[in-house]
């Protein structure tokens, strides 16, 4: 499932963006699983991460 481009609104900086791929899982307790391209990068709510692949670096 992807989200289209959307648009900075008037007087925001312009910046480059892609579309994301992700899929949200779950019923009760949903989350969601985001499928990062090389040189891309994800922010999310601290703590709120349940787990990551091999190869992915926090900052």
């Amino acid at each position: 499932m992807t989200r289209p481009l959307s648009r900075p609104h008037t007087g925001e900086t312009s910046m480059a963006m892609d579309v994301v791929d992700y899929e949200i899982f779950g019923t009760d307790m949903q989350y969601v699983e985001v499928e990062l391209d090389p040189g891309e990068a994800a922010v999310g709510e601290a703590g709120a991460m349940m787990y990551m692949q091999a190869g992915i670096e926090m900052d």
